[in-house]
């Protein structure tokens, strides 16, 4: 690793380029991703080993596999939809805010989805927090109730959204004018 980041650095300047080293991080992966490491520098600096790393907004966890993490996601959808719903609790309107729900708050829990399909743990917890939003709206507990009134309400289970968003994204590239329109843009 150590040999990789020498040859990216004496690219660099040869390309009169630099690296910031100041945010460069390394982040540990693997079946040995607890195990202490010999230290790495990048342009004569030495990197500091991180837990998680951040890219693209997108969270990126130390761990024996490639892990995400989906807490900020929880965070903000959390955020969001409790400061909407204590403003719009003067309507009384459940079918209102589900439909604010379903246009504004899942883009939350659906962000990184295309990119990575997120793991069987990462895809509950994030249903979690729909579950918990309907128990806020319609005051019913119980998943027999929840699953009930997402059926109604037309909410499907996250694992059937990321599904579709994959699918649609695997036949944009598969598509063969959209790969050309790709190309052209990628060219100019």
């Amino acid at each position: 690793m150590q040999q990789m980041l020498e040859i990216c650095d004496k690219f660099a300047l040869e390309l009169d380029m630099k690296f910031n080293v100041a945010e460069s991080v390394a982040i540990r992966i693997g079946s040995r991703y607890n195990i202490q490491c010999s230290p790495l520098t990048l342009s004569g600096i030495s990197l500091k080993y991180v837990s998680a790393v951040k890219y693209r907004g997108v969270y990126i966890v130390s761990a024996k596999c490639f892990k995400l993490s989906v807490d900020h996601l929880k965070v903000k959808f959390y955020h969001a939809f409790n400061y909407i719903y204590s403003r719009a609790k003067v309507l009384n309107s459940e079918l209102v805010m589900v439909q604010v729900l379903k246009s504004y708050f899942l883009p939350f829990l659906l962000y990184e989805s295309e990119a990575v399909r997120p793991s069987c743990s990462n895809v509950q917890s994030l249903e979690n927090c729909i579950n918990r939003a309907m128990f806020t709206i319609f005051h019913v507990g119980g998943n027999e109730c929840i699953d009930s009134i997402r059926q109604f309400v037309g909410l499907p289970s996250l694992s059937i959204l990321i599904e579709r968003r994959q699918k649609f994204v695997d036949r944009l590239l598969t598509n063969n004018q959209c790969s050309k329109l790709f190309l052209m843009n990628v060219d100019n």
